[in-house]
């Protein structure tokens, strides 16, 4: 009993004094725009129905706001139904919603680098700059969900389905670092359920000024999952100051 009341105690403490450090400042004249298109998941992927989202998450970026013009978007995970960094022309496209002199912030799939000798895609977040261009090198997802993003022991295991739409699974990113994004301090990107994890700086590189989790919780519907996983990413905000 001991032992627990000063288990208990000790991460009140340290939460305590995490909160009690003062916060970084708000960044003078930026504003993202968070865009939720609010696809059902049984037409995320539907041929017929990519054109449609893709026109509605660029007419959600650049619609009126309400307390002046964003500077840089961001749009969820998975959120364009192509693989971007192969199609110009969806790129041309996204670049109109891109604020002057800001950035485009989106979840993608995009083949690995070994896709030719293992048929493997990865679940990223890519940074396009107002021209339509990638910067930098992106994002991928280093922690994957079994059976939905992979199958574990696939070589043992040739006819265990995924729970997810599609025969290729995910495979996972190089240790992660910074990502740069125009006009912003670098980020420390997560996707989806990462952020449930204890957080953990990059070992190379710039040192991130602010955390980005992009999701794709339609899969939980209106059960606490999604009302969690906001919590969750709260949590690692305050974990790592």
């Amino acid at each position: 009993l001991l032992a627990a009341v000063l288990g208990a105690a000790s991460l009140w403490g340290f939460g305590a004094l995490r909160l009690g450090q003062p916060l970084p400042p708000d960044l003078p004249d930026v504003r993202l725009r968070l865009v939720q298109p609010d696809v059902a998941q049984s037409l995320k992927w539907a041929p017929e129905e990519r054109a449609r989202i893709l026109a509605d998450l660029l007419a959600l970026s650049r619609a009126p706001g309400r307390v002046g013009a964003p500077t840089h978007v961001i749009w969820p995970e998975t959120a364009v139904p192509y693989l971007v960094a192969e199609e110009a022309s969806v790129r041309a496209a996204m670049a109109t919603a891109v604020p002057s002199g800001g950035a485009l912030v989106t979840g993608a799939v995009r083949r690995a680098p070994d896709f030719q000798a293992r048929a493997a895609m990865r679940n990223s977040v890519l940074v396009l700059d107002e021209t339509g261009a990638i910067t930098g090198d992106g994002y991928d997802k280093v922690r994957l969900v079994p059976f939905g993003e992979y199958v574990p022991l696939r070589e043992w295991l040739p006819r265990v389905p995924k729970l997810t739409d599609g025969a290729v699974g995910f495979s996972p990113g190089p240790p992660p670092v910074a990502l740069p994004v125009p006009g912003l301090p670098p980020a420390l990107a997560l996707i989806c359920y990462e952020a449930i994890f204890p957080g953990r700086l990059p070992a190379a590189g710039p040192a991130p000024g602010w955390l980005l989790t992009v999701t794709n919780d339609a899969w939980f519907g209106t059960s606490a999952g999604p009302h969690q996983h906001a919590l969750a990413a709260r949590l690692r905000s305050v974990e790592l100051g």
